[in-house]
């Protein structure tokens, strides 16, 4: 795709989502004011217009319970396998998976990566609008993996037929 292209498939997209914008940016007044822009870049924007923090604190202790039992660096969150117990059960193929879990949770440490501090404000999208988005690539001459919270108003997602990703964009500006 050349720069047309792509800058014509994020018009498609922005016009796909267009009715979900106002839904978006109501509840984002609520829980998130921040993130209630959804027309480009982020614009400065306060908390003076809400009225009632609750939102805002059940927001903040969603993200806390999400990342305190579902990504915490203090527990085994996750792990490699296969569900063929008896395959499992081979020291061979046991021991790889625990190689290969062991090399993926290392690249999530701090030393390697920013996973843990970039994927609470994931959460907290989901728990605002229902999705969440994360960027990551490895910059290669650091050693280092770059995690990134993408906010929702600078990503244009499409899915196929049968429910798979299909399309990702990141916002471009059209100069």
């Amino acid at each position: 795709m050349d720069r047309d292209d792509i800058i014509k498939r994020q018009s498609e997209l922005e016009a796909l989502r267009l009715p979900e914008e106002k839904l978006w940016r109501e509840t984002a007044e609520l829980i998130r004011p921040e993130e209630a822009d959804f027309a480009g870049p982020k614009s400065p924007r306060g908390y003076d217009e809400v009225f009632d923090s609750s939102p805002i604190y059940a927001a903040d202790d969603f993200v806390g319970g999400l990342f305190g039992q579902a990504s915490s660096p203090a527990i085994d969150w996750f792990g490699f396998g296969v569900p063929d117990e008896s395959l499992m059960d081979w020291q061979p193929v046991k021991l790889w998976f625990h190689q290969v879990t062991t090399i993926t949770k290392a690249s999530l440490s701090p030393n390697a990566s920013t996973f843990y501090t970039s994927i609470a404000p994931v959460y907290g999208d989901v728990g605002c609008f229902g999705l969440g988005t994360q960027h990551q690539e490895e910059d290669v001459g650091r050693q280092r993996i770059i995690d990134r919270c993408i906010p929702l108003k600078e990503m244009f997602i499409d899915l196929d037929a049968f429910g798979d990703l299909d399309t990702c964009l990141l916002y471009t500006s059209r100069r």
